[in-house]
């Protein structure tokens, strides 16, 4: 499962720019230009799964159940991450 998922990873980065992928804003130090490694195009891949989750959040408000399970999914896929 492992080695697929790294493979779905990589091939959707195949033709993502290189300054979507590498964000080293966390590394301030790290400022030299390199090819993004795995897990900085799996960073990016988990950022933009997030934005989609968020932007699909109902519209109806926290005490529906709709939004309940959307936010109880996002928790869920933060504590994977």
């Amino acid at each position: 499962m492992n080695l697929w998922m790294m493979t779905l990873t990589e091939l959707w980065a195949w033709n993502q720019p290189q300054r979507k992928l590498v964000d080293r804003a966390d590394r301030p130090w790290d400022n030299q230009p390199r090819r993004p490694s795995h897990n900085d195009r799996r960073k990016s891949l988990l950022k933009l799964i997030l934005q989609e989750e968020f932007r699909a959040l109902p519209q109806s408000g926290p005490g529906t159940r709709k939004y309940k399970k959307a936010v109880k999914r996002l928790f869920l896929m933060a504590c994977s991450a």
